[in-house]
């Protein structure tokens, strides 16, 4: 945390030094587990949920006048525990994970430098089956973000970052981790490159991640213009140490008032994983329903799943989201899916500037 503060502050330092104008924006969000009974092999009796922070962050941007610097600098102020159900990030590491604090140099226009970390990924390639699944709206009682298994390219580390673009059509991103106490040429253990061929019908992205983050290759095809109000990502990657196959799919279609979102993704054959999601929605003047679903299975025996339906009731810049939450297991297909269910009603409240 202290290397985060020191590094954050220096940033801004140098943005404030650099720019003359500031935007500043933040959120803070409030859920309540609401009441909860769980059932099964440890059935208990219904008891109440306790209240967490969700976010609570302020972020400052800004650029010059020519656009050829910009800075961004977020602090979240709160360890996020994690939803009432369903996420996997430890309290302690949320705030290191999802902080942003860096410096982008365009020089040319075919050249971008970056120096910092940005919290919320570059290079991502899940933009409809991980965080977009849930598109912001994040949920009441469950957001898994998955996909990172098998859709490679989200880089969010501390370093350095280059994205050439020669022409319009094709972009090479390379990044490199670079705090640590590791030797210089250990380093490139951690590099990422990936070839980006933006087409006329979809997109393509080749990604590569050096050894210590998998040291695995990936290929993703995304496209949002074959069918009107359809977009799509499917692909896959190879462990090139683990020879492990993970692959994926994500869908998101919009009707109007009302659309659909469903991804599957699994992979480990020796061990197989299949995890789907389906979430249709329907748009109200007041707000939107969503119905999030998820079945999981581990080697065919295991199976766990959720039922999920809330309500986001939208009032200018705050959120009302109420929901309820029918859970089998873990929720994640693990061990104990055979002998527990568990039942809330968890309620959130968000607020944004």
């Amino acid at each position: 945390m202290k290397k985060l503060i020191a590094i954050s502050v220096m940033l801004a330092l140098v943005a404030g030094a650099a720019f003359a104008q500031t935007t500043v924006s933040g959120v803070l969000e409030l859920q309540w587990g609401g009441i909860i009974r769980s059932m099964g092999a440890d059935q208990s009796d219904v008891g109440m949920g306790g209240i967490s922070i969700g976010d609570s962050n302020i972020q400052l941007s800004s650029s010059n006048d020519d656009g050829t610097f910009s800075a961004l600098l977020r602090y979240r102020g709160a360890n996020f525990p994690g939803p009432v159900s369903g996420n996997s990030v430890p309290a302690d590491g949320w705030n290191e994970l999802h902080n942003r604090a860096f410096i982008i140099w365009r020089p040319i226009d075919q050249l971008e430098l970056f120096f910092g970390k940005d919290g919320d990924g570059k290079f991502n390639t899940a933009g409809l089956s991980r965080w977009g699944h849930h598109r912001g709206t994040r949920g009441v009682g469950v957001e898994n973000w998955d996909a990172q298994n098998y859709l490679l390219g989200n880089w969010d580390a501390w370093g350095f970052a280059a994205s050439i673009k020669p022409v319009d059509m094709f972009a090479l991103h390379v990044a490199l981790d670079l705090p640590g106490a590791e030797l210089f040429e250990d380093r490139f253990d951690r590099i990422q490159v990936q070839a980006a061929l933006n087409l006329d019908f979809g997109k393509i992205d080749i990604t590569y991640q050096g050894e210590k983050m998998g040291d695995r290759i990936g290929l993703t095809f995304s496209s949002g213009t074959l069918v009107e109000g359809l977009q799509f990502e499917v692909g896959g990657n190879y462990g090139l140490t683990s020879e492990v196959i993970r692959f994926g799919l994500g869908v998101h279609y919009n009707g109007g008032d009302w659309g659909v979102r469903a991804r599957v993704f699994g992979g480990d054959f020796d061990n197989l994983l299949i995890k789907a999601d389906i979430m249709p929605f329907y748009a109200f003047d007041f707000g939107t329903a969503f119905l999030n679903i998820r079945i999981v299975s581990r080697d065919g025996a295991d199976l766990g799943w959720h039922v999920n339906p809330y309500l986001v009731l939208n009032a200018g810049p705050a959120q009302l989201r109420v929901g309820a939450l029918i859970q089998h297991g873990d929720g994640d297909g693990g061990a104990s899916s055979a002998t527990k269910t568990s039942w809330s009603i968890p309620i959130g409240m968000v607020y944004s500037f």
